[in-house]
């Protein structure tokens, strides 16, 4: 694959057309799958409805590098979704959780995802996060769980 400044000097749509021609983007199987948190945005759907966007990286196996994404509601009804994926990485309070997510401190943390398929969408439900300690002694990577707040109700 050429690099960026490789590539002629057609417009950029043409170009990626072109690169990626005869490509289909299929969602990933349904099953679980250990990802690292690149990005948590706020943003405002179509609706009009705040919301959080989450974007994760595959960190492993056969589908590694693929991105996973998944929105949470900012507030309102279903507001529970976001308050129990806070919990399932380890912060007990709203005040922590808004500390965490500002100051971008989420990002690169390593959890287990489930996707499960229900009608046309598919789901993203965060199992546990994976807690990394590296012993300096050995250079081994001891990882550690911390397990599931409780089951999803869906």
């Amino acid at each position: 694959m050429p690099n960026i400044f490789e590539i002629s000097d057609k417009n950029w749509k043409d170009t990626i057309s072109e690169m990626t021609e005869g490509q289909e983007y299929k969602d990933l199987p349904d099953g679980k799958y250990q990802a690292v948190i690149a990005t948590i945005e706020h943003k405002i759907a179509k609706t009009g409805l705040e919301q959080l966007s989450w974007k994760f990286v595959v960190a492993e196996g056969k589908h590694e590098n693929r991105h996973i994404y998944m929105r949470t509601p900012y507030a309102g009804e279903y507001v529970h979704i976001t308050i129990k994926c806070a919990a399932t990485l380890g912060y007990d309070t709203a005040a922590e959780f808004k500390k965490a997510f500002q100051s971008d401190a989420l990002n690169g943390v390593m959890v287990e995802l489930t996707l499960k398929t229900k009608g046309d969408n598919q789901n993203v439900f965060i199992n546990k996060k994976i807690v990394q300690k590296f012993k300096q002694e050995t250079g081994k990577d001891n990882t550690e769980t911390i397990e599931e707040v409780e089951d999803l109700p869906f």
